[in-house]
């Protein structure tokens, strides 16, 4: 599997021909195939989520979310260019207008999904596709754990739960990411039980 960088906007596009954001042709040359690979290296590395979109207000940009599956830290970045993140309260990202002034684009968490909205001008804004209310419901199984399971079933199956959101957005077949989100189902509650049965010998 080959991702190709758009010279254009810098999107990445899998196995494909033209960009999938911007339409460009994309340029099949072993410099930019290495690029991408490298990046994707990196971003499995480090468990980042890439999300590509575009904002009303800057409608020749292009946009890109970056976030951290482990902290939940996200960074933003405009035309390739990071954006500085205001200190105040909402730790706002800073995007530069033209005039010189800046637009405020707050990160608004939208738990248990791990991918957040920005929230600009007291309008939120959708950086990824939103699940359907089923994938939802299949996904969030593992937060049962929170109601029987302590801390322990608490950590587990908030942790599930964020895989399996990711699973659905993943690329591949429907059957493909049906069964992973099975799979995850069960083996956090194997995980669950062998963890209490191995603390419960510890302490008896």
């Amino acid at each position: 599997m080959k991702e190709i960088e758009c010279n254009y906007c810098q999107a990445i596009s899998t196995n494909a021909k033209y960009c999938n954001l911007c339409g460009f042709e994309l340029p099949m040359n072993e410099s930019n195939i290495k690029y991408n690979a490298n990046t994707t290296i990196e971003s499995k590395r480090n468990k980042i989520k890439k999300h590509h979109f575009k904002l009303p207000d800057f409608p020749d940009s292009n946009f890109l979310l970056e976030v951290s599956i482990w902290t939940g830290r996200s960074k933003l970045f405009m035309d390739n260019k990071q954006l500085e993140q205001s200190k105040e309260k909402g730790k706002p990202f800073l995007i530069p207008k033209v005039n010189g002034e800046f637009l405020k684009a707050f990160p608004k968490q939208t738990f248990p999904d791990p991918i957040p909205t920005l929230e600009i001008n007291g309008v939120k804004i959708n950086i990824a596709e939103k699940l359907k209310w089923f994938q939802y419901v299949l996904g969030g199984i593992p937060i049962l754990l929170l109601f029987f399971g302590g801390v322990i079933g608490a950590v587990i199956g908030l942790f599930a739960t964020m895989m399996n959101y990711n699973v659905f957005r993943q690329e591949g077949t429907l059957i493909a990411k049906y069964l992973k989100v099975f799979a995850i189902i069960i083996s956090s509650l194997i995980l669950y039980f062998v963890t209490i049965t191995l603390i419960q010998k510890l302490i008896f």
